[in-house]
């Protein structure tokens, strides 16, 4: 057993230093935290943060490019922290069942800050697709990317790829 603070915890963080940069006039800045991003403003060629959503199967490669200005993504998935080759048996816990959720591997949540994101994503790795895309959608400023064992991709009504 260890604790560590890859819960919400780490979204808080990178909001607060995003609170911090503000302070100090900061406003253009992306914070990356192990995957728990806050964009604000625009980068220095004057067009918005583009962040990269990781394909869980093939780690070197991306499945989808996002724009982010003022606001915050979060992915959490079954495929950083494993104790099983299969994956079956990871560090994200279904509170009704005590086990490991077994019907997605990943899940990327946009949200207003860094915290939302992060709680919002591991939420979406534990709920099935449907009843997930289906809370994301009723929540304002929040999109979601949904990749499913089955490697099926879902995404909320807005969610917007940027692909090349």
């Amino acid at each position: 057993m260890g604790i560590t603070l890859d819960g919400i915890a780490k979204g808080y963080i990178v909001d607060r230093a995003s609170v911090i940069l503000l302070k100090y006039k900061i406003e253009n800045h992306l914070i990356n935290a192990s995957g728990d991003i806050k964009a604000m403003g625009l980068r220095a060629d004057g067009r918005p943060w583009t962040v990269a959503i990781q394909d869980p199967v093939k780690k070197n490669n991306h499945l989808d490019l996002i724009h982010l200005t003022d606001i915050a993504v979060a992915t959490s998935g079954n495929y950083e922290n494993y104790f099983d080759r299969d994956k079956i048996f990871h560090h994200i816990v279904n509170p009704k069942t005590g086990r490991s959720p077994v019907l997605n591997v990943s899940a990327s949540v946009i949200a207003p800050t860094a915290m939302e994101a992060d709680v919002l994503a591991t939420t979406l790795v534990v709920m099935n697709s449907t009843d997930g895309l289906r809370l994301i959608d009723s929540l304002p400023q929040c999109e979601a990317l949904i990749i499913s064992r089955a490697n099926q991709i879902k995404r909320s009504t807005g969610w917007k790829s940027f692909n090349a």
